[in-house]
């Protein structure tokens, strides 16, 4: 009998210790929309490591990646792994010479550095412009003015970029170009800290109260 009492009692003063150890959390967790128009998600890992997305009908709106930390009373999300968005780019060089003319070279790629061949390179207010042979090339030949002028580089399913230049010099412009997708650009979560306070945790559940105090049903799908 005393046995008996000595093994309840050493179980009793372990599992508090065994619930309070649990630091992590496993798995796909899903937040349905009441109106099916939207779709939340963390997808949480065992290195402490969460990904989570939010989106709408034209894809993912908003994204973050970070740590997090558990215990039995909140998941704490930080936002401290979520990379920037990549965005069309360029690089300039520029001299002076002593030719009635001056040249402006453009190398067009995309942000993997593969050459974009027949990209349209102009200048709006001139309507004078070219296309960009198969290596990403183009060049345009201008008087020599002392004016400011734009520079513009496009092409179907890439965003454009806009190149302010001075006409007295000659240029080297080396320019990515980003791809887009339908819709807006979703929003990266920087630099930011969630609290989700655990009202109570099933096992393919987890009921939460949000920053707004608002109660949230995060369901487990994988």
């Amino acid at each position: 009998m005393n046995n008996f009492f000595k093994l309840t009692l050493i179980f009793l003063l372990i599992l508090p210790y065994q619930i309070s150890a649990q630091k992590t959390i496993e798995g796909l967790y899903s937040l349905p929309s009441p109106t099916g128009d939207f779709s939340t998600s963390i997808n949480f890992s065992k290195t402490g490591i969460f990904e989570y997305e939010h989106s709408g009908h034209l894809g993912t709106e908003e994204y973050g990646i970070g740590t997090y930390s558990l215990d039995r009373k909140r998941i704490i999300l930080n936002y401290n792994l979520t990379k920037p968005l990549k965005k069309s780019y360029f690089e300039s060089k520029f001299w002076i010479n002593d030719n009635e003319k001056v040249e402006l070279k453009v190398d067009v790629f995309d942000l993997e550095g593969n050459p974009i061949p027949y990209a349209n390179i102009y200048i709006l207010a001139d309507n004078n412009g070219v296309t960009s042979n198969k290596s990403g090339n183009g060049k345009l030949v201008l008087n020599k003015e002392n004016r400011n002028a734009e520079l513009t580089i496009s092409f179907v399913g890439y965003d454009e970029v806009k190149i302010p230049f001075n006409q007295k010099y000659n240029y080297e412009n080396i320019v990515h170009l980003r791809k887009w997708k339908r819709g807006s650009a979703p929003t990266p979560i920087l630099n930011q800290i969630d609290t989700l306070q655990i009202l109570q945790r099933r096992k393919n559940e987890i009921i939460t109260l949000n920053k707004n105090n608002q109660e949230q049903v995060w369901t487990r799908l994988e």
